[in-house]
């Protein structure tokens, strides 16, 4: 991927510190119009409204629906990561923030970029605390995205998902689940908060429901790609490696992997086939409307 260093607002380096920092506060809900209209329809497919049609593993994401927890991790990743690694994922959360947050400017709603935090081993974040291990992740209370960048290396060394772009890959996942948590659609309500009161109401689809939110956010994440290639910045093999990336999470690749089995009733963030194929519908059409996951099969 072509990239330069640049300088981004709501960057937090904890990098070194024990235990690393403590909360932060939670950045504001907004709604809109335009192109974002296509989410307000996917909140009313969820709470009943007209059925329209049409459409985070290492756990990298998933918050307890009951709390909103982040779920803790075991072990520790001592590696410390180069300069390089840091100024790559500001430049990506850069890039991002130059994607969506013009969408919301334009529907005349407000938007907060959310913030990235870099930590070692483990931190403190407005959804509890959590390890490395845990993998990167999103805060919908504090709107924070959390990485420990020698996770990264971790990722790729025993995944296979190499390349910097799986790891602008894993950071644009992690921003499509701001704009879920972002997009206000009335009542206070979100694409995230709606899908963890499904959750709440129904333990016994939560899994499910945390599926179609993750795809979602692979769909998203392929959105942004479109946006990068169009504005050139990708080189030969960029896609590739997302495809590769998103498939190295499926649930039944970890499982797998880690378990030597597969346990299709315990997967929160889908296979790798359906990881694929979501960042690939959002590459290919650069459209809200083709990331409806809540809507029919996955």
């Amino acid at each position: 991927m072509r990239w330069k260093p640049v300088r981004r607002e709501r960057v937090r380096d904890e990098r070194g510190r024990p235990g690393g920092g403590g909360s932060l506060p939670r950045g504001a809900g907004c709604g809109g119009g335009g192109i974002l209209a296509i989410l307000a329809v996917v909140v009313t497919l969820l709470i009943g409204g007209n059925p329209l049609g049409g459409s985070g593993a290492f756990d990298l994401d998933y918050q307890d629906p009951n709390t909103g927890a982040v779920p803790e991790g075991s072990g520790e990743i001592v590696e410390l990561p180069n300069e390089t690694e840091k100024q790559f994922s500001d430049f990506v959360m850069k890039d991002l923030d130059d994607l969506w947050e013009p969408q919301f400017q334009d529907a005349n709603r407000p938007f907060q970029i959310p913030t990235i935090t870099y930590f070692t081993r483990a931190t403190r974040t407005g959804c509890g605390g959590a390890s490395s291990q845990t993998g990167p992740f999103y805060c919908p209370r504090d709107s924070g995205v959390y990485v420990d960048l020698a996770f990264l290396r971790q990722l790729q060394n025993r995944f296979g998902a190499t390349g910097d772009f799986a790891h602008a890959y894993i950071l644009a996942h992690e921003y499509g689940h701001h704009i879920q948590n972002s997009y206000d659609v009335g009542d206070g309500r979100s694409i995230m908060t709606t899908v963890q009161a499904e959750q709440r109401q129904d333990p016994g689809r939560a899994n499910e429901w945390s599926i179609r939110l993750e795809l979602q956010a692979d769909c998203l994440a392929g959105i942004w790609a479109r946006s990068a290639y169009e504005e050139g910045q990708l080189e030969q093999g960029d896609i590739e490696e997302g495809l590769n990336a998103a498939a190295a999470v499926g649930d039944d690749r970890i499982q797998r992997r880690t378990t030597g089995r597969v346990d299709p009733h315990s997967f929160n963030h889908g296979t790798s086939e359906q990881r694929q194929r979501w960042f690939a519908r959002g590459f290919d059409s650069g459209e809200f409307s083709q990331c409806n996951t809540f809507s029919g099969s996955v």
